[in-house]
């Protein structure tokens, strides 16, 4: 018979050792996932370098006689024979008849295009307006056409003052380092009209008005102001290229600096410069450009600001202003020297600074 007490003793028994058994029982931790190991990058090879030469510059393709390429202000470009085909150009020298098939290059100036003269020289005047709006757009409009009116700024900055001089010293700044590594820059915006020949430059009027262009399209007439620039394609002469610095102190009361660049008779030598010195003797940190300054006294013979960029052909040969941007040809051979004028014997003076000079000549 089924014993209730029989019951409750087990029950206590099972009790009593349920911590006991507790301590024996082992809790499985729970297995850790394993990652897959990343591979080991291995170490690209380098690419063979290619050593194909690379293709000589193709040769430039003389223009057929009598054919020119003009650009025209609203952007358009054309290609064609021209007529006449001889320039009638009045100079400051007397006139001049010159062939097309002589011609390298036309750069109409500002009196050429009268409506551009206007809107420059208005934007001019707007750097000093009273509205800030109104001087911010004539700078951003000057920025736009570029160092081209870099001429008329220098014009102008002379005969300025307040807001308006400091920023049109601005704008030149800005150009000036557009410029600085660039050998070939746009030619100045004048007030005559600039024609490079295969033998010289000459400034002046072009008298022609019109050209009649036997084109692609069919013949054409096109008026002088609507020509931004023309050139034709001819073979180019040797050339040579040079930088020299010329320090502050290369006054020519003590000394030229050999430039090392040897021009022959007859070479067309092209001369930028950039940078400034300090004019020790005149105090109050007052500078100078490579076009130097009335201001610093002027150097004879021939007149020469005070601390402008001066050269000569040889160390005896004739002393000429080079400025800040100067083209001759040379009328007899030698090494080219630099220095800088100075009204008179600064030898105890120290002139902290320097000229850039580039220096480009182009064989005869």
């Amino acid at each position: 018979m089924f014993n209730p007490r029989s019951i409750l003793l087990v029950l206590a028994t099972l009790a009593v050792a349920a911590p006991m058994w507790a301590d024996e029982i082992e809790i499985a931790e729970p297995a850790m996932a394993i990652m897959p190991v990343p591979p080991v990058p291995q170490p690209v090879p380098p690419a063979k370098k290619d050593k194909t030469p690379l293709p000589a510059p193709a040769a430039v393709v003389p223009m057929k006689a009598g054919e020119i390429r003009l650009h025209l202000m609203d952007g358009s470009v054309i290609t064609g024979a021209v007529q006449p085909n001889v320039l009638d150009v009045t100079t400051p020298f007397g006139a001049l008849k010159v062939p097309v098939d002589s011609i390298r290059a036309i750069t109409p100036g500002l009196d050429s295009h009268p409506e551009l003269k206007k809107k420059i020289t208005d934007m001019i005047n707007d750097l000093g307006a009273e509205g800030f709006a109104e001087r911010e757009s004539a700078t951003a409009g000057l920025l736009k056409i570029g160092p081209a009116v870099r001429a008329e700024l220098d014009k102008a900055v002379k005969n300025s003052d307040g807001e308006k001089q400091a920023r049109l010293q601005r704008i030149i700044e800005e150009f000036d380092e557009l410029t600085a590594d660039d050998e070939e820059t746009a030619a100045d915006l004048i007030g005559a009209d600039t024609i490079v020949t295969t033998n010289f430059t000459i400034v002046g009027k072009i008298n022609t008005a019109k050209f009649d262009i036997t084109s692609a399209y069919g013949p054409l007439s096109i008026k002088l102001s609507d020509v931004k620039r023309a050139e034709r394609d001819v073979p180019q002469a040797e050339e040579t290229k040079k930088t020299v610095t010329v320090s502050g102190n290369v006054v020519q009361t003590r000394t030229f600096e050999a430039s090392g660049v040897k021009v022959n008779k007859g070479d067309q030598v092209f001369i930028t410069a950039s940078g400034s010195i300090t004019m020790t003797p005149w105090g109050g940190n007052q500078s100078s450009t490579p076009d130097g300054g009335m201001n610093f006294g002027s150097y004879q013979p021939g007149n020469i600001p005070g601390g402008a960029l001066i050269a000569r052909v040889g160390p005896n040969g004739n002393i000429f202003k080079a400025g800040s941007k100067h083209t001759f040809i040379a009328d007899k051979t030698g090494v080219l020297h630099f220095g800088i004028a100075m009204p008179g014997d600064y030898s105890s003076y120290q002139f902290p600074g320097e000229y850039n000079v580039k220096v480009r000549v182009v064989r005869k």
